[in-house]
């Protein structure tokens, strides 16, 4: 008999707090989400992003194009390159979803890449080119 009236006593108690929660916390997620500002902050950087990855594009395209010219690349290494570094850029997106390459990690992996796509005169031409031309997160 004890048993059944503790166990009816904790139902109650389980039913009435989960009751008496509930409201408060739609409550509490509706206002902690109308005013998060790391949301709004993030939602405000994917923004700029979308608005800068067609300028940083046509700079990296410029970038690229003049160290092909320097370097002496030619068409089937300047191929090699292009397709190389998609596929760097895809494994380091799949693995770091939440952040961009940053200019050393960039240019860490454009290096190994040009060593083992050039050879030795051109890799001495691509690391002159390189330290005048570093990567940069902002436009020049």
């Amino acid at each position: 008999m004890k048993n059944l009236k503790f166990l009816n006593l904790l139902i109650f108690l389980s039913v009435f707090i989960s009751c008496g929660t509930s409201k408060n916390v739609s409550n509490e997620s509706t206002t902690t989400r109308d005013a998060n500002p790391v949301a709004t902050q993030r939602t405000t950087e994917i923004a700029r992003e979308g608005r800068n990855s067609a300028e940083e594009v046509k700079r990296m395209e410029a970038r690229n194009n003049a160290m092909f010219e320097a370097v002496k690349m030619d068409s089937d290494q300047i191929r090699n390159y292009k397709s190389n570094w998609k596929e760097i850029q895809r494994l380091y997106h799949s693995r770091n979803s939440n952040r961009k390459m940053n200019p050393y990690e960039q240019m860490e992996q454009e290096d190994k890449l040009m060593k083992n796509l050039l050879d030795e005169q051109q890799y001495e031409r691509y690391q002159q080119w390189r330290r005048a031309n570093p990567i940069t997160d902002t436009p020049d």
